[in-house]
């Protein structure tokens, strides 16, 4: 049986140049009450990596923007 898999890690691009993966929720409980872990990266080449990794995800639609609200 094939299953779903989810990605549970946030990740932030800037200006495809650097890239924040964390395990935070962006809300006031995961910056002020929760343990958290993430990592600030600023090395351009492994951002474009990550880009392009999620533009492959989407692309295949495995991944979908949701619509806001």
């Amino acid at each position: 049986m094939r299953q779903r898999a989810s990605l549970h890690a946030k990740v932030v691009v800037v200006d495809r140049r650097k890239i924040l993966i964390t395990s935070a929720n962006f809300t006031e409980a995961a910056h002020k009450t929760n343990i958290e872990l993430g990592v600030l990266c600023s090395v351009p080449y492994l951002a474009e990596r990550v880009c392009s990794y999620f533009e492959a995800l989407r692309n295949s639609a495995q991944l979908r923007r949701l619509p806001d609200g």
